[in-house]
């Protein structure tokens, strides 16, 4: 009854069980410790940097592997620090399109209540399916009884 009052008032709902696939993985995110990470990660770069203009003053020092170094984790950590961003913005979106604060509400707290209604909603289909294989076994078993008394 659940599933099918929502199968035909909400068809897009059916759909969300085959859609959203790290909802699991979104409860044990948290990002302060994201952001705690990528400032860490800032901060070890600026250190590099600071050595490698130490090191630059000093004569007959090799810099090139620390330049070639400073180089390529300045990139990673710029993307790092766009991928947080977009994903602490895409966060608050989320948080605030279902009328909720973000300041008050964590990605733990938040995504459990999805977690909950998918395994909910599992457990009515498999009822439902369970169910409707019980109904058609015993109106095929009706059935069979019927034609053998006649």
């Amino acid at each position: 009854m659940c599933r099918k009052s929502s199968t035909r008032y909400f068809e897009k709902l059916f759909f969300f069980v085959f859609t959203n696939k790290s909802r699991d993985d979104s409860i044990s995110v948290s990002l302060e410790n994201i952001q705690i990470d990528v400032q860490d990660l800032t901060r070890g770069l600026d250190n590099a940097k600071k050595e490698l203009v130490i090191r630059q003053t000093m004569m007959n020092v090799d810099t090139h592997s620390l330049e070639s170094f400073i180089q390529l984790a300045q990139d990673k950590i710029d993307r790092l620090i766009q991928d947080a961003k977009l994903a602490q913005d895409s966060f608050n979106q989320c948080v605030e399109y279902f009328g909720e604060t973000p300041r008050t509400q964590n990605p733990s707290n938040f995504f459990s209540v999805f977690v909950k209604f998918h395994r909910a909603y599992q457990v009515c289909c498999c009822c439902f399916s369970f169910k409707l294989i019980i109904c058609f076994r015993f109106s095929k078993r009706n059935s069979i009884m019927m034609n053998e008394r006649v």
